[in-house]
């Protein structure tokens, strides 16, 4: 399945995620991040008072820690 996945973003140029802070979307975005680069990687996590502070905190610390491109919209 990974390998599905893999052709799937290889083969648009470049690919917007939208990140939760949930185990899915962070999955998601640690595995583009590692097979496209984060010059063909953006991480988009929308902040508002239905997001735990807990979610946006672990955003930015993977986004420091990994090197993402990651924009934070604000929702609210």
């Amino acid at each position: 399945m990974t390998e599905a996945l893999a052709a799937v973003l290889e083969a648009l140029p470049r690919v917007a995620l939208a990140v939760s802070g949930g185990v899915d979307s962070m999955t998601l975005a640690h595995f583009a991040q590692r097979r496209l680069g984060p010059g063909r990687t953006a991480v988009y996590h929308a902040v508002s008072p239905a997001v735990p502070p807990e979610a946006t905190a672990r955003v930015h610390e993977h986004a420091r820690r990994f090197g993402w491109d990651v924009h934070i919209v604000d929702a609210g």
